[in-house]
């Protein structure tokens, strides 16, 4: 039962269901309770007042992202859970992958042998699934300007490698609820309706010429600037008369942008065409750095080869894409990018705007860093726009 459910402040909707979902996944992942009282009522008295410990401190192998996904689930407030039960379809999507090899062998009551990845049978969340098996298919959310089909996908990181001992039996249940849960929301979100409009796509987004990737003869050294903050950019109703996004656009990865880590990555929702399904323009990420700087480069190492993106700038950081100048326009990207401008460009937000068509499939485009290169000075003479 939600908070919301025991105090009666608020109107109970969906989101109450997360609530619930959460405290069942925690359970099986962890072998314990999120919120156990003497009683009853101790135990609901909990759930008003505190939070139950991360995941991940009770059992460190369970990825940092489904973590994430589980804790969120578990908000005390409504609106601190997903919007919608698509978004957490979309969040529980890339460990729905499972070794399922190893799922039926935990199921059947065995225990293998420990291997060198600290998994009997091999590790649960794999890096590269075995060749020849297809993946499961899961519905993926079908709110305002989310993706709407089900295309087969694949973990792409690398597991957390586990230290403790073989997996408990209880393990194996924990999986099979990690899938069933995608698969349920999703059969739910199928029976609702959703806007599939296929318009015209941009087809002057990426006219300019493409950007330099070498920096210009004589060009002074140029120092990583610090990020302020870091926010997904997909604005609602685009010009174009599209669906347009809902704001959010994998909110809880972001961070793995500027973590100077390249295992990590944040990635967009996946799509049923490679041109958004038909539903935006794009979809990207903004940095804020801070104050106004003179930026004479951008380094950018995606995942997604082939992907195509623009660089944009403000000054102040505009809610839709007309409000930002294009500096930069990058199609059919390398892994490894670094955009050098001919003039230093001046702004204090930079737009990574992720533009059709995207790689596939799945449809998608995924970044693993994102370096600005520049002067940190803000006078007015720190660099020209280009």
């Amino acid at each position: 039962m939600a908070p919301e459910q025991i105090t009666g402040t608020c109107a109970v909707d969906g989101r109450a269901d997360q609530y619930a979902l959460g405290c069942m996944l925690y359970e099986a992942l962890t072998g314990r309770q999120p919120f156990k009282g003497d009683s009853a009522v101790a135990t609901a008295a909990k759930r008003l007042s505190s939070e139950p410990p991360p995941v991940r401190s009770v059992r460190p192998d369970v990825p940092r992202g489904l973590d994430a996904v589980v804790m969120r689930a578990l908000g005390r407030r409504p609106e601190d859970r997903y919007p919608s039960a698509g978004h957490l379809a979309d969040a529980l999507l890339p460990f729905a992958d499972a070794n399922t090899a190893q799922t039926a062998a935990l199921a059947a009551g065995g225990r293998a042998t420990p291997t060198a990845d600290g998994f009997p049978g091999g590790p649960l969340w794999p890096a590269t699934p075995p060749t020849g098996t297809p993946g499961p298919r899961a519905q993926v959310g079908t709110g305002r300007g989310r993706p709407v089909e089900e295309p087969p996908v694949r973990v792409p990181a690398a597991p957390a490698r586990s230290r403790l001992d073989p997996q408990p039996r209880w393990l194996s249940p924990a999986l099979v609820l990690v899938l069933l849960a995608g698969a349920l929301v999703g059969f739910a979100l199928a029976t609702g309706q959703v806007d599939t409009r296929s318009l015209p796509d941009l087809g002057s987004i990426r006219d300019d010429p493409p950007a330099r990737t070498e920096p210009p003869a004589g060009a002074a050294p140029a120092e990583p600037l610090a990020v302020a903050a870091i926010t997904a950019f997909d604005p609602p109703s685009p010009p174009s008369g599209k669906v347009g996004g809902d704001g959010e656009e994998n909110d809880a990865t972001l961070e793995a942008l500027i973590d100077g880590d390249a295992a990590t990555t944040w990635r967009t929702d996946l799509y049923r065409s490679a041109e958004f399904g038909g539903l935006k323009d794009g979809v990207g990420f903004a940095l804020d750095l801070g104050s106004a700087r003179s930026l004479s480069a951008v380094e950018l190492t995606t995942t997604t080869p082939g992907v195509n993106y623009e660089l944009r700038v403000a000054d102040e950081r505009p809610e839709q894409l007309d409000g930002w100048r294009r500096v930069a326009t990058v199609t059919n990207a390398d892994a490894e990018t670094t955009v050098t401008f001919d003039e230093p460009v001046r702004g204090r937000h930079l737009l990574v705007w992720v533009v059709a068509p995207l790689p596939g499939t799945p449809f998608k485009a995924e970044f693993a860093d994102v370096t600005a290169l520049g002067s940190p000075a803000t006078g007015p003479g720190g660099g020209t726009d280009a």
